[in-house]
């Protein structure tokens, strides 16, 4: 009986020893699932969280074309509705931020920075649209800033819708020689009521001013001092026409110091 008791004991202590060896296991396993549980979560979210950040720029570029279009839509509005053209432009901001740098958003804002800056809808859609797009993608230029140039440019020049991609060619080509396309733009705007005045219009005669601009600004002339000098020669020129000895003496003169020399014409021709 004694045997019987002492080998039940250690049998009983041994079955205590297994369920608690047993319970430990399962307290283990049951932590372990716990810990892994809250991995798959925090794994959930880091994934959520990145899928939502790969949607930010998407919703962001959506947001600012809609600014955008909104813009433009408002420039070209009148009390009698929004233009005929409007749709075709915003075809065309779409056509370039399809094949070109930039978005259709940047696009946009530049066409309404043209429009706001008196280019008509017909040339924006004629040519000028597409010189200003090319003239920042080309000289890096901020999308509005080229605007700025460009429909300066058109204005004071009388370039031709058509022939403004062609006339960008020659203000990037002015770049070369360290002009930046802003102080071209300084230049023409300071000489444009003479230019126009007397006849100096058009892609030809532009390229022509462009290149004597470009080579008195890179000498160091700022773009403000090489147009009002012009204007002021080609003033005097203007107010010696009917004596045309005095006047070719005098503008002679005045053209000696910037080593220039011109073929004088009748006004307008």
């Amino acid at each position: 009986a004694g045997r019987l008791e002492i080998q039940l004991y250690a049998d009983m202590a041994r079955l205590e020893k297994d369920m608690n060896n047993a319970t430990g296991m399962v307290s283990r396993k049951m932590e372990q699932a716990a810990k892994d549980i809250g991995k798959l979560g925090l794994a959930a979210v880091a994934a959520g969280s990145a899928m939502a950040a790969a949607f930010v720029p998407v919703v962001k570029s959506f947001a600012d074309l809609e600014v955008a279009n909104a813009k433009m839509q408002a420039s070209m509005s009148t009390d009698k509705g929004v233009s005929k053209n409007f749709e075709k432009i915003k075809a065309l901001a779409v056509e370039l931020g399809n094949l070109m740098p930039g978005t259709t958003a940047d696009f946009a804002d530049m066409f309404t920075a043209l429009s706001r800056l008196g280019v008509t809808e017909e040339s924006i859609l004629g040519g000028v649209g597409k010189a200003a797009a090319n003239l920042a993608v080309v000289m890096k230029l901020p999308y509005e800033e080229a605007a700025e140039v460009v429909g300066k440019l058109k204005k004071v020049t009388g370039v031709a819708d058509a022939d403004m991609l062609k006339f960008m060619d020659t203000i990037q080509r002015t770049a070369n020689q360290g002009v930046k396309a802003t102080e071209m733009m300084y230049a023409f705007a300071r000489a444009g009521g003479a230019l126009s005045q007397y006849g100096i219009q058009g892609e030809d005669q532009a390229r022509k001013m462009a290149v004597i601009y470009a080579q008195l600004i890179s000498a160091g002339a700022s773009g403000e001092t090489v147009g009002s000098g012009f204007a002021t020669i080609m003033r005097s020129l203007l107010a010696f026409t009917n004596s045309s000895t005095v006047g070719a003496k005098r503008a002679t003169e005045q053209l000696e110091g910037l080593q220039i020399q011109l073929e004088f014409f009748e006004n307008g021709k």
